[in-house]
């Protein structure tokens, strides 16, 4: 069974979901509520900031967590390019 927390979560999200797409607005097709749906996950991605991530929004804190990957993978990329590993022999 969901905890208190999850059911606020749901709760709130639904409530945005409502203010910010839903009221005074009509759909006359799938097609144009799903655009909308992505439009709104667009804007909350740029625009919304969240505590849980220091107070950045969604789409900078994958940025900041992605290029930290990259910058990991160039790092083992040169350390293994200024020392080749035959695996054969490693083995």
């Amino acid at each position: 069974m969901p905890s208190r927390r999850q059911w606020y979560c749901a709760e709130r999200f639904l409530s945005i979901l409502k203010e910010n797409l839903l009221w005074g607005r009509t759909f006359h097709n799938a097609e144009e509520l799903r655009k909308s749906l992505l439009e709104l996950k667009r804007i909350s991605d740029e625009n919304w900031t969240f505590q849980r991530h220091g107070y950045k929004t969604p789409a900078a804190q994958y940025r900041r967590k992605h290029s930290q990957g990259l910058l990991l993978a160039a790092d083992l990329a040169f350390i293994f390019a200024q020392k080749p590993v035959d695996l054969d022999q490693a083995l």
